[in-house]
């Protein structure tokens, strides 16, 4: 039986189902060619991340991908998005909310972008567009993680025992 969790399946297909959103925006010129890399991630309460390149490999990250124009620029935006949901994980705030209300919890080595979205402890981040952009492409993401998983939360709740407990 599957679980009701983000899954990295369910993480792809969240993404997948933005694609179209991004290369439409691309086409109009409101994000650059190069586009834009999503990192959809899991946060962990309680954990405290000692640095981004040990949270990138042993920690959370369920799915990365880059929509655009693969460039060699493109490291650039992959950095910042790591950094983007990196620092959402470790606050469990928006990076909005952290630039404009809690600038104290920034620490070396930091992106100064926003461009996160945080729903329970889903983490999405986008970077290669303007942060307000980035921003929307991540609650975009998020917001299809979340249906993707009550998706299979309610599939999963119809199948129950006598007593009404899963099964």
């Amino acid at each position: 039986m599957p679980s009701a969790i983000l899954t990295t399946e369910l993480a792809k297909e969240a993404a997948r189902r933005t694609r179209p959103m991004i290369k439409s925006l691309i086409e109009e010129g409101r994000i650059p060619e190069h586009g834009v890399h999503i990192v959809i991630a899991l946060r962990v309460p309680g954990v405290f991340f000692a640095d981004c390149n040990d949270w990138v490999l042993d920690k959370g990250i369920l799915h990365e991908e880059t929509v655009g124009r693969v460039q060699k620029g493109n490291r650039k935006f992959v950095n910042i998005a790591r950094s983007k949901a990196f620092i959402s994980a470790r606050e469990g705030l928006s990076t909005f909310v952290i630039q404009t209300q809690a600038r104290e919890l920034l620490r070396t080595g930091d992106t100064t972008y926003y461009g996160s979205a945080l729903d329970g402890n889903i983490v999405v981040a986008a970077s290669g567009a303007d942060p307000y952009d980035d921003e929307a492409i991540s609650k975009a993401v998020a917001g299809w993680c979340i249906a993707l998983v009550k998706g299979v939360s309610d599939r999963e709740e119809l199948q129950t025992n006598d007593e009404g407990f899963l099964l």
